[in-house]
């Protein structure tokens, strides 16, 4: 990404687990009985030993494995009273811990066959606890995972997160979101599909309605990266509210969220300096407050953008 945004995840890099997503139990067990302190020289392992420690390692895979089908098994449950509900929501905890990792996200799908109902949730749930914390496995799941972000496409996570956007509560929004953003990014078909959607009212919406900082900072951050990265999602920002709100963002108190919403302008004032016509006056002088501050009082990165933006403003 050509000006990425303070906070903004990066990719982690791939290992071995991730070619196999049970090598973590393997791990695991090595550590736990050689604490690499030893100075004995390497012999051939004798077939007793062997035995054991495939058996081992088998074992700890099997039950890895036994442990991510018994949770997926758990959110398929019936939500029928309060106990089913926080059982429901207890599995669903369990499994975004285990899935903050790409192996894991990737083992909740191919071995565990979990990421669609957890996509259904979204949609069936009754229940605001157990809808905002399938959000967030999705979230975790597809985040720089192309794998996931492949399948839960297939899955209809897309128009079923949209959907909880419009009707959800706040939280889950934020939750929705997220996922929306891990979903969508470096993913030009799912992107095509939201810009469709008209998910860019989703953006436009959460920016300038009257909502809470964190659902803001999180609306204006996602625009960010979609008006540098997608020029589909810049064409059809320019056609719509979103260059006005964000300028008004820009001129807020809330230094991360002005900071966040310059550097969403950029690339579209860039495009079309006519694009902020009608709030030109705060966002100038927003813009020129903050280029103007000090480094040491401002981030480094958004005193650049405010710089860049107030001359092409001038």
């Amino acid at each position: 990404r050509k000006l990425p945004t303070r906070g903004q995840p990066q990719p982690q890099p791939r290992t071995m687990a991730d070619n196999n997503p049970m090598m973590n139990a393997i791990l695991k067990w090595s550590l736990q009985h050689h604490d690499g302190t030893s100075d004995s020289v390497p012999t051939e392992m004798d077939r007793e030993k062997k035995e054991f420690l495939e058996n081992a390692m088998k074992t700890m895979v099997e039950d890895e494995t036994k442990t991510l089908k018994e949770l997926v098994e758990a959110i398929k449950e019936p939500e029928d009273t309060e106990e089913q509900v926080e059982k429901k929501e207890i599995a669903l905890e369990d499994l975004i811990d285990r899935s903050d990792r790409v192996d894991y996200a990737i083992a909740l799908h191919s071995f565990a066959g979990g990421l669609f109902p957890t996509i259904d949730l979204l949609e069936t749930s009754q229940h605001e606890g157990v809808r905002t914390k399938a959000a967030e496995l999705v979230a975790l799941a597809v985040q720089n995972n192309p794998p996931c972000q492949a399948w839960a496409f297939e899955g209809g996570a897309l128009p079923k997160l949209l959907a909880l956007h419009a009707k959800g509560t706040e939280k889950e929004k934020q939750k929705c979101l997220l996922a929306l953003s891990g979903l969508i990014s470096n993913n030009p078909p799912a992107q095509e599909a939201f810009i469709k959607a008209d998910g860019l009212k989703v953006i436009e919406d959460d920016i300038k309605a009257n909502v809470g900082r964190r659902l803001k900072v999180k609306a204006v951050f996602t625009c960010g990266w979609m008006m540098r990265e997608s020029e589909p999602a810049r064409k059809a920002a320019l056609a719509s509210a979103i260059p006005q709100d964000l300028a008004l963002a820009a001129a807020e108190d809330d230094e991360e969220v002005a900071g966040l919403a310059m550097g969403a302008l950029l690339p579209l004032v860039k495009a079309d300096k006519a694009c902020v016509a009608a709030n030109l006056a705060p966002l100038s002088a927003a813009v020129k407050k903050l280029a103007g501050a000090k480094v040491a009082e401002a981030d480094e990165e958004a005193v650049a953008v405010a710089k860049e933006l107030a001359a092409l403003l001038a």
